[in-house]
């Protein structure tokens, strides 16, 4: 998944002709990685040229990825408990 998501970043920056350092801020950095790889590969990317990367696109994404996650994990979650059948007794 984390190398799906970096090639489609940075094809989708290149197809847009934009720096593919921003693909990767906008890849699995903020998406899989969490608010400290984050925050550890913004002043990182800012290093290589990529101007307000930390505040801009690392964020952004970051807080996207935490709601996008949490809006698709839930109902994932639920059908993957009654299809398994687990937890059964927990609700009793």
């Amino acid at each position: 998944l984390i190398i799906c998501q970096n090639f489609l970043a940075v094809g989708l920056s290149k197809a847009l002709q934009i720096s593919p350092l921003v693909g990767l801020c906008t890849g699995s950095i903020p998406m899989i990685g969490g608010h400290g790889t984050a925050g550890a590969f913004g002043p990182v990317l800012e290093d290589f040229g990529v101007k307000r990367c930390q505040h801009f696109y690392v964020q952004l994404l970051l807080h996207f990825g935490l709601i996008a996650g949490s809006i698709m994990g839930g109902p994932v979650g639920k059908r993957l408990i009654e299809k398994k059948k687990s937890f059964k007794d927990c609700n009793s």
